[in-house]
């Protein structure tokens, strides 16, 4: 399985800066250095000014990624948009109607934890959704299985967005399983197939496909990234 539709920094850096979010962007952050690859703290291997990395990308309003908008906007904009993880509901501003869920953030709108209940509970429920590095806290080797229950929140014809950091899921192993010692956590190119491989006849649509696994590190914006048409 090749990518599909994946990002192109170059093409998207022309793009980006005629759509509805570059001028929300400069309204709310006129200072912000705007990004297009990764974010410049993708690869720290230390939380900076006492926070996690994922916090940081919301908190540090002066530097910006723009890649999650070439994903985001395959989404529906007219519909109510749900930011499944949504942290600090950095994505808000940016819709007209958005909902986003954190169990543990004051600034999320609903706090519930997304598990086996939340998607049992939700199934075609959603017009549109994304999770961006929320819903990657289970082991590498569930990634279908949570891809799919995704899908299934989803209304019929509907899309949504997903992205993951590999480097939670490989972490996760060690969390639930006294066996870790799991063969695909060797990194590069090994791994990359392995993961191709859970995706093959997917039962939904994959509009866009977007796997990078070479360099595993605490990529802000997943490096498995996926939008879904159900």
């Amino acid at each position: 399985m090749d990518n599909i539709n994946a990002y192109n920094e170059a093409l998207f850096k022309e793009e980006f800066p005629t759509t509805e979010y570059y001028k929300i962007i400069k309204d709310l952050y006129p200072n912000a250095t705007i990004y297009y690859g990764p974010h410049p703290w993708a690869a720290d291997t230390q939380p900076r000014k006492g926070l996690d990395t994922r916090n940081q990308l919301l908190l540090d309003h002066n530097i910006i990624s723009a890649m999650p908008f070439y994903y985001l906007k395959y989404i529906n904009q007219n519909a109510t948009v749900y930011d499944l993880g949504c942290g600090y509901n950095f994505f808000k501003p940016f819709f007209k109607n958005l909902i986003g869920i954190d169990p543990y953030i004051d600034e999320s709108d609903i706090k519930e934890i997304v598990d086996d209940k939340f998607y049992e509970e939700h199934q075609s429920c959603y017009e549109a959704v994304f999770s961006i590095n929320a819903l990657h806290f289970v082991p590498i080797h569930n990634i279908r299985e949570v891809c799919e229950k995704f899908a299934l929140m989803l209304k019929p014809g509907c899309t949504g967005f997903l992205a993951f950091n590999v480097a939670r899921m490989l972490e996760w192993i060690e969390k639930v399983s006294e066996n870790n010692k799991w063969s695909p956590l060797s990194q590069g190119t090994f791994l990359e197939t392995w993961v191709r491989k859970q995706l093959d006849n997917f039962p939904y649509k994959l509009d866009v496909i977007d796997i990078d696994l070479i360099r595993i590190n605490n990529f802000l914006n997943g490096n498995i990234r996926l939008v879904i048409t159900r």
